[in-house]
């Protein structure tokens, strides 16, 4: 499969999936915060390079990879580059690339896991819980009623896209880099 219908098939998925889990977080009245952006400054999100394809290539279309590239091998912070904060408050902020995120960031806020008994249980943003606590209670209490996209599930389908897509996670930062690299040298290869 070539690399930009590979990137287009992620971005239709990705498409869908935000869509899924945003109706999910509406259903359950436990929508991310206005402005919280502290999930992108943590150190511990992954992703692969595969997921970051789609954003890639859209700043290539930007006409931005080089100079994205080179801002990202200079800097390997624990923000994500995507980030964009405001103001001084730590965590207040936006994604500059939000249709262009990867699974990561697509699946966090409200979610539903399955427990080692095939139940569902569900996933919620520790702000988001602090924030609406008595929501949080009525969405796990009615969780069969609302039914919220299952984690594992979308994984299984991203992963039918490309037989290693979810393989070789690393700092997202580090796999945005991967991913500009990738697309600056297919088009090398393609056009010259």
């Amino acid at each position: 499969m070539q690399l930009p219908q590979l990137a287009r098939q992620i971005d239709a998925f990705y498409l869908e999936m935000g869509e899924t889990f945003s109706q999910a977080q509406a259903r359950a009245n436990l929508n991310c915060l206005p402005n919280c952006g502290r999930c992108c400054t943590t150190p511990e999100i992954e992703a692969s390079l595969w997921e970051m394809l789609p954003m890639a290539y859209a700043i290539d279309r930007q006409g931005r990879s080089e100079e994205i590239l080179n801002e990202l091998l200079a800097t390997q912070g624990p923000t994500c580059w995507a980030y964009q904060a405001k103001g001084e408050e730590k965590g207040s902020g936006q994604c500059r690339q939000y249709a262009d995120r990867p699974t990561v960031c697509r699946e966090f806020g409200v979610a539903g896991l399955r427990d080692k008994n095939g139940g569902i249980r569900l996933s919620v943003c520790k702000y988001i819980r602090e924030e609406n606590p008595q929501q949080t209670v009525l969405a796990e209490n009615t969780i069969a009623q609302w039914a919220p996209p299952i984690m594992n599930e979308w994984v299984m389908r991203l992963m039918q896209l490309h037989p290693s897509i979810l393989h070789e996670r690393r700092p997202i930062n580090l796999a945005l880099a991967e991913a500009l690299n990738k697309v600056l040298l297919y088009k090398g290869l393609n056009y010259s």
